[in-house]
């Protein structure tokens, strides 16, 4: 065995092992290693975890990935069968010959945290679950630890050549997602619309945050949605973003939590002047 497959392995075991961990509490995304790659080109899409838009790299494995797909504005590609049944990869690669806006979307496995009381409230003012922090006090829990299944739902949009379509405002139906409202992402004094959708209707009252690196400063702004599930933000710089939010319901199917989240992702690039 080579050393650099044994290097690969090592670092294989060793996020698997620590994905469980840093997972939790932390945004949770889908990064490709170019946006806008000519037609034919290799494209790398790796998985991140962490805070401010810097984390750690997590694998590609059955163990973490529950769905993954590629969408176009007219095809919903199944990717899945590209993620190892046993083992992981580092990174999702491939090449795509037609142009045009393409949409990759992944859920992930549900996950559970057990979380001290004061940690757990802390977490919900944080990320705007503000009416879960009502019903733990209504309901005398406010002072038990916070019992919570999580799902991942990112998404990221990769656009190939210079063929603009309808591709980046398509649903991909899944439970908690963020869909730009116009296709064209464009850095500049003019707001970009957002919605946000949970089972396929508007989320009304979500936190949605945004993330961009600009050199070493770290651009960060929040909104929450109207009644149409929508926010806009005026986006400064072009380059690399990144738009989150999280929704939480009470566990549904199962007595051992009590609440069930969701984190939603979508990673894109905004274009310059």
């Amino acid at each position: 065995m080579s050393g650099a497959v044994r290097k690969l392995r090592a670092w294989l075991a060793a996020a698997l092992c620590c994905a469980a961990v840093v997972a939790q509490g932390h945004e949770f995304w889908m990064l490709p290693d170019d946006f806008r790659p000519p037609p034919g080109a290799p494209l790398r899409l790796a998985l991140a975890v962490g805070v401010d838009f810097q984390g750690d790299p997590q694998p590609f494995s059955r163990a973490l990935v529950a769905r993954f797909r590629m969408l176009t504005s007219g095809a919903n590609i199944d990717l899945l069968a590209r993620v190892p049944a046993d083992g992981a990869i580092v990174a999702h690669s491939i090449r795509i010959a037609r142009p045009g806006g393409y949409v990759f979307a992944l859920d992930t496995h549900p996950s559970a945290i057990v979380l001290e009381a004061d940690k757990f409230n802390a977490y919900l003012r944080d990320e705007g679950l503000l009416s879960v922090l009502a019903a733990r006090e209504r309901t005398g829990m406010s002072a038990k630890p916070g019992r919570e299944r999580y799902r991942r739902n990112v998404k990221a949009l990769v656009r190939i050549g210079d063929v603009a379509d309808a591709a980046f405002t398509r649903r991909t139906g899944q439970r908690l997602e963020i869909v730009p409202v116009n296709e064209s992402l464009a850095a500049g004094a003019a707001p970009m619309g957002f919605q946000v959708l949970f089972d396929g209707a508007p989320l009304a009252g979500a936190l949605v945050k945004i993330w961009h690196h600009e050199a070493a400063a770290l651009a960060r702004e929040q909104q929450v949605t109207d009644a149409q599930g929508r926010v806009a933000f005026a986006l400064p710089h072009a380059g690399t973003w990144m738009a989150s939010v999280v929704h939480m319901i009470p566990a549904e199917g199962t007595n051992d939590f009590d609440w069930d989240s969701y984190w939603g992702n979508l990673t894109f690039s905004a274009a310059g002047d």
